[in-house]
C-alpha cells in the first residue's frame, strides 16, 4: 500500500508539473474544460490527501485510512458562483476490525462542487463551499470479497487573506456528514451500516503563487476527515 502511494505520489507531482505547462487547447483535449462558456476561466487543481476518520455504529468503531489522488475542476464564469467536478484514485484501509484488520482496499470516488465569494474587502476574500462526494473501494483476498461504499456532504465557510503578492492565508470552519455501508462476502456475510463519528471541524492553509496562474498550496483539516492535503493549481 505505501509503496503504491509512494508511486502514485510520484506521478502526481510529475504530471502536476506538467500541467503547468498545458494550453487551454490541450486542457479541452483532455476532457477537462467543463465550462458552459468559452468566455469563462477554468480552474484546474491536482490533489494529494491524507485523512483519518472513525467510522462507528451503535456497536463498533473503525479508524479508517483514506488517501485520495485526483483532480477537481471548476468552471468560472463571470459571476461569483462557479460549479466543480472532482474525481480520482481512493485507497483505504481498517484497523481494530476483525473481517477487514490490514485490508487495503481501492477504488474510486465522484463529486460535485459548489463555489461562491459571499463578500471581498480589499485582501481579504469571504467564501462559501460546498461539495459532495461518492466512493466506492474493494479487495478481494483470501476467498472474500470486501466493499466499502459511502457519501459524503461538506460545507465550509472560507476566509482567504492575500498575505503578500505569492502568498494567501486560509482558515475556515466546515460542517460535513459521512455515511458508509461495509460489505464482506465470501467464506462470511456481514454488512455494517457506519457514519463518522463526528461532524464539524476548521481548516487552515497556505497557497504559494508560482505566477498569477499557478498556485501550490498546503491544507490542515479536523472535522469528519482529518488530514493534509497537498494541492496543485492553475488556471485557464
Amino acid at each position: 500500500m505505501i509503496a503504491i502511494l509512494a508511486i502514485s505520489g510520484r506521478l502526481l507531482v510529475t504530471l502536476s508539473i506538467l500541467m503547468m505547462l498545458l494550453s487551454p487547447r490541450q486542457v479541452a483535449a483532455l476532457d477537462l474544460d467543463i465550462r458552459t462558456s468559452p468566455l469563462n476561466n477554468l480552474d484546474v487543481a491536482m490533489i494529494i490527501r491524507h485523512d483519518n476518520l472513525i467510522l462507528k455504529n451503535s456497536d463498533i468503531s473503525i479508524e479508517t485510512n483514506l488517501n485520495r489522488i485526483g483532480i477537481l475542476v471548476y468552471d468560472v464564469p463571470e459571476t461569483n458562483v462557479h460549479l466543480g467536478l472532482s474525481l480520482g484514485y481512493a485507497f483505504v484501509s481498517h484497523s481494530q476490525q476483525v473481517l477487514s484488520q490490514g485490508q487495503a482496499m481501492d477504488g474510486f470516488f465522484l463529486g460535485v462542487s459548489l463555489r461562491t465569494v459571499v463578500l471581498t474587502s480589499g485582501s481579504t476574500h469571504f467564501l462559501f463551499l460546498t461539495d459532495y462526494l461518492f466512493q466506492e473501494v474493494s479487495n478481494e483476498a483470501k476467498a472474500q470479497h470486501l466493499s466499502v461504499t459511502w457519501s459524503e456532504l461538506n460545507a465550509q465557510f472560507l476566509l482567504r487573506y492575500d498575505f503578500h503578492s505569492t502568498l494567501n492565508l486560509r482558515a475556515g470552519v466546515g460542517y460535513g456528514w459521512l455515511n458508509a455501508t461495509q460489505k464482506v462476502s465470501g467464506a462470511v456475510f456481514q454488512t455494517l451500516h457506519l457514519a463518522s463519528d463526528r461532524n464539524s471541524g476548521f481548516l487552515i492553509g497556505v497557497d504559494y503563487k508560482l505566477s498569477p496562474y499557478e498556485f501550490v498550496g498546503l491544507q490542515y483539516h479536523n472535522g469528519y476527515l482529518e488530514g493534509v492535503q497537498l494541492q496543485f493549481q492553475r488556471w485557464f
